[in-house]
């Protein structure tokens, strides 16, 4: 068996086909001879596959042993342990395709639970919405009309400043609407809330969407008619109006 690493005077006593597996290393005194990579490689390959192989027919060996005795001869021996092997290898087999079922249908299950549970969040998020959209404008309906104003045209104003939230755990669940800002951050009048017919109340300040109010008292005193808050309106010059009091304006003027 080559050595990993020879000397010169090793070196020269093998062959020349030997003598070409191995690469110089070093100078001088210090020169030696190792074996090359490639070939300590493949025959630690060989070595560790000749191991397996004895390992295989030592493990054959034990298998006849109690068999040994029984007047039959190798063959047969060989033949009863190759149908034993047989039976084990095919309850293996049998065994992983009952495993790999398993695997599958738990892939299955999985896949339909996730399928399901999408749908349930599609359909929480579609009656959500449906939720907002009825809560929010029923809410701003009926305090527009109550406080005598336009609805159609008011609606979509007052329910820009509106939004749904949703409050408590599992039967304390609930939904609530809430006035909010530009930054959808609640807004509150003191230490509450503010409702919607605060917001209502707010907007019927607005020289803007005064015109969309009905009256609450006769002209000369008190609030003013819807006359003079329409007339005021076109008073107005038209550079001092943001562009949502030229929308309301305009509402207004239709809705007459």
């Amino acid at each position: 068996m080559l050595k990993d690493e020879v000397n010169e005077q090793e070196l020269g006593t093998l062959d020349e086909q030997n003598r070409s597996l191995y690469i110089k290393t070093g100078e001088g005194d210090a020169t030696t001879y190792k074996l090359h990579p490639a070939v300590v490689a493949e025959r630690t390959s060989l070595t560790t596959k000749n191991a397996e192989i004895l390992r295989e027919k030592q493990a054959k060996a034990d298998a006849l042993k109690p068999f040994e005795g029984l007047g039959k001869t190798a063959d047969e021996i060989k033949a009863i342990v190759e149908k034993h092997q047989q039976t084990e290898d095919s309850k293996k087999t049998e065994d992983e395709r009952r495993q790999s079922q398993i695997e599958s249908l738990k892939t299955s299950n999985q896949r339909e639970i996730d399928n399901l549970k999408t749908t349930a969040a599609q359909r929480e998020e579609f009656l959500t919405k449906n939720l907002r959209n009825v809560m929010i404008n029923t809410t701003a309906s009926l305090a527009i009309e109550k406080a005598g104003g336009e609805v159609e045209a008011l609606l979509p104003h007052i329910t820009a400043a509106m939004d749904l939230v949703e409050e408590g755990d599992g039967d304390e669940r609930k939904f609530a609407t809430r006035i909010v800002d530009g930054a959808k951050a609640p807004r509150y009048a003191g230490a509450d809330f503010m409702n919607v017919e605060q917001l209502v109340e707010e907007f019927k300040k607005k020289p803007a969407f005064m015109g969309l109010f009905k009256a609450s008292g006769k002209g000369g005193s008190g609030a003013p008619s819807n006359q003079q808050n329409r007339t005021t309106s076109h008073q107005r010059n038209a550079s001092e109006m943001s562009s949502t009091d030229k929308i309301a304006q305009g509402l207004a003027q239709r809705g007459r």
